[in-house]
């Protein structure tokens, strides 16, 4: 079973993903932050399989909340959240050792498709 910790400041949001999750029987939401220190802790604590973070996490951001938490945690992927696909969010993700990056827009089935994946190259220039 794949453990989930999902980032974001919508509450709605949160709910929203944890709940696809739920639906499924191979994946289980461990925690949920509002902002990049609530996600530190929350990774450190739940060690997650797979992090779901927004980019403009609060706090220090989520591009630097996903840096740290490769760093610290190197088996957790990280995928990157973000309402826009510009080439230079694509290319901060790569940077910052990012998994993947989706667009909070894209389909239920490509997230779920991407927490099952053990590699993804999801985005262009994420490893």
């Amino acid at each position: 079973m794949a453990k989930i910790l999902i980032a974001d400041e919508s509450r709605e949001f949160r709910k929203f993903l944890r709940r696809v999750s739920e639906t499924e029987k191979d994946l289980e939401v461990v925690g949920e932050a509002a902002s990049a220190s609530e996600l530190l802790v929350s990774a450190r604590q739940f060690r997650p399989d797979v992090v779901l973070v927004d980019v403009a996490l609060s706090g220090m951001g989520g591009l630097e909340g996903a840096r740290r938490i490769k760093s610290e945690l190197p088996g957790t992927r990280v995928i990157l959240l973000s309402v826009v696909d510009e080439l230079a969010v694509r290319d901060a993700a790569a940077k910052y050792g990012a998994d993947a990056l989706l667009n909070k827009g894209a389909p239920i089935s490509e997230m779920l498709a991407l927490i099952r994946t053990r590699k993804s190259k999801a985005v262009k220039g994420c490893a």
